[in-house]
């Protein structure tokens, strides 16, 4: 068995290593959790303070990123952002305040408990690959499955 590489940088370096895998020179296993990482590289992670009673509310550490029409992952729920308000902190004794929470409305309810908002970049990483991220889903559907 060959050692698998430190990193993915291309479209035809990750095909090559499926391409392995299937001819059992590879463990499937490092190429699962090198698909994985570079579908986490993809979100802007923000810790989540809030969600409202009926989930269609989130509010997070700040995140400067949000915007309207943005897409996002919260738990396995894919939500868009309907809009955005950028709380400030109570002025400190200069009068000065900061900006600390960001609340959001999403288009649908996140999963209850979920603890991480993951604010997807634009435009997405997959472009750095030349793939895209259905076909890195399908990949680890068959490596998975």
């Amino acid at each position: 068995m060959k050692k698998f590489p430190k990193t993915l940088k291309t479209r035809e370096d990750i095909y090559n290593c499926l391409d392995m895998v299937r001819a059992g020179e590879l463990r499937a296993k490092d190429l699962i959790n090198a698909i994985k990482k570079i579908k986490n590289q993809n979100y802007i992670n923000a810790i989540i303070e809030e969600i409202s009673s009926d989930r269609k509310t989130v509010t997070t550490h700040y995140l400067y990123e949000a915007e309207l029409d943005a897409r996002a992952k919260v738990g396995n729920v894919i939500v868009t952002i309907q809009s955005v308000e950028h709380i400030e902190s109570e002025p400190n004794e200069q009068g000065q305040t900061s900006l600390t929470s960001t609340k959001m409305k999403v288009s649908r309810p996140v999963a209850a408990g979920s603890e991480i908002f993951g604010l997807e970049k634009n435009p997405p990483i997959f472009g750095t690959y030349g793939v895209t991220e259905d076909e890195l889903d399908d990949i680890l559907a068959e490596l998975e499955g």
